[in-house]
């Protein structure tokens, strides 16, 4: 494990003595960032980055940061994902291979907080500093991670609620694909607030988390519901692939009704369908910055014991009609930063 800073100033160095220390790395020497390369100011620091699977469209974008952070500052990164057909167990136990594998820091989302506080609690009581990714907003700091990054879920809400109700939506349905997430519940409340803030409703449809990569089961379930509320005119859902499962429920349940369909997060074949008029807007959350900046950070922490201060908010960013043609080129350009596929 990397010798840093902070290890020692955890280890009993005087505060003052530490911030002394911070000084005198990050001043005019020999080893300063303005004169080293930085694979060489950063040699040997390690981050362990627990997230989500590559096969849910929000991580490609955020492992990819991660990786390119590694790879500018010259530092070790491994990602250890989550399986979301079994999020909160192994929300435990990629915490706990983390923890074994005693990197200088670990970057975590915190998507299931019952599962993943008491873990990040354990990091830091082990002498590993933690930064909160993506999700977790609301308990980093009661936890002792060192910071947070990451959308802002309340905005996320209020946006996607006022754009369905912008473009024509009265009655909108919010699916949430993960209920225990409290990141994503806080979505689906906050789209109330949006929708009631530009005269129309919202209510939640909850799905089995274990159904998360079944499309079949997913739409089947919303046009269930569809049948049944025959006043919904919009669809928010939390992930690409759920706005495909919106509107193929819609057309095989409710063919002739006109529903206005928002997604959380980007990929390939959802901004296409931006581009189309299928989706009405999508909302980016924007995970590559997600992923370059939480490993930035933990490195500026290990090395200096440096960091933002509160909350780094990367999101939400609104692709709709006006601004879709821009973000296809530099989807095309970059599909890893933003649409992967």
């Amino acid at each position: 494990m990397n010798s840093s800073i902070l290890r020692r100033s955890r280890r009993g160095l005087p505060i003052a003595a530490a911030a002394a220390a911070a000084l005198v790395l990050a001043g005019c020497t020999a080893n300063s960032p303005s004169t080293s390369g930085s694979s060489g100011l950063y040699k040997g620091i390690r981050i362990d980055f627990v997230s989500g699977p590559l096969n849910d469209p929000t991580f490609p974008p955020m492992y990819a940061g991660a990786m390119q952070a590694g790879k500018d500052l010259g530092v070790k990164v491994k990602w250890i994902p989550i399986d979301e057909a079994n999020i909160e167990q192994t929300s435990v136990t990629t915490m706990d291979t983390a923890i074994a594998d005693k990197p200088d820091a670990i970057v975590v989302g915190d998507f299931i907080t019952s599962a993943v506080d008491p873990q990040i609690k354990k990091a830091i009581a082990a002498e590993i500093p933690v930064y909160v990714d993506q999700s977790g907003r609301d308990n980093w700091e009661a936890d002792g991670a060192f910071g947070y990054i990451g959308p802002d879920p309340q905005k996320i809400g209020d946006v996607a609620g006022a754009e369905l109700a912008r473009q024509g939506a009265k009655s909108i349905l919010c699916v949430n694909n993960i209920p225990d997430n409290p990141y994503l519940a806080t979505v689906c409340a906050a789209t109330k607030e949006g929708a009631r803030s530009k005269g129309a409703t919202s209510t939640v449809l909850n799905l089995a988390a274990a159904d998360n990569n079944d499309p079949t089961k997913n739409s089947a379930s919303i046009g269930a519901y569809l049948k049944t509320h025959p006043d919904i005119d919009g669809i928010m859902t939390l992930g690409p692939q759920h706005g495909n499962e919106a509107s193929s429920g819609a057309k095989a349940a409710v063919p002739d009704r006109k529903i206005r369909i928002g997604v959380l997060g980007t990929n390939k074949a959802g901004l296409q369908a931006v581009k189309d008029g299928t989706l009405a807007f999508a909302l980016d959350e924007q995970p590559y910055l997600d992923g370059y900046y939480g490993v930035l950070a933990a490195v500026q922490y290990v090395k200096f014991g440096l960091h933002p201060i509160g909350q780094v908010v990367t999101g939400p960013h609104l692709i709709n009609s006006e601004n879709i043609d821009q973000i296809l080129k530099v989807a095309a350009k970059y599909p890893q930063v933003i649409g992967a596929s």
